[in-house]
């Protein structure tokens, strides 16, 4: 969030009209006609969820951010249920396996060659 509201400070705050009008003004969008990105034409209603999935949040900060990022995103874009699951992150690899998590989304490779090894290429 922090970073967000930094690149939100960076923005253009010139109130004197001196800057040149921009030639990439987009056309006013209709909202009642549906996404071109939304071939279903449901009008912008995210698509049927299935069961939901599971997302590990290993036990650091950048971690569980990334997660609840992820969650808010999967949830009221893609209206997927998410679970979010505090995990270490050596048992994250054998929850994987299991199927009792769906994704991790922060792997720091160089400590887990071993499981590599056996869970992604074996």
């Amino acid at each position: 969030m922090g970073a967000l509201l930094v690149a939100a400070s960076c923005g253009d705050d010139d109130e004197d009209g001196d800057a040149a009008p921009s030639d990439d003004t987009e056309a006013p969008v209709d909202a009642t006609e549906p996404a071109a990105t939304d071939p279903a034409g449901t009008s912008g209603e995210p698509p049927a969820s299935g069961e939901g999935i599971t997302l590990a949040v290993n036990p650091w900060t950048g971690s569980a951010v990334n997660a609840h990022v992820a969650k808010a995103v999967l949830e009221s874009e893609l209206a997927t249920t998410v679970e979010l699951v505090e995990i270490d992150e050596n048992a994250t690899w054998p929850g994987l396996d299991a199927g009792d998590i769906d994704a991790v989304l922060e792997v720091w490779p160089s400590g887990h060659a071993e499981d590599y090894a056996t869970y992604i290429e074996g």
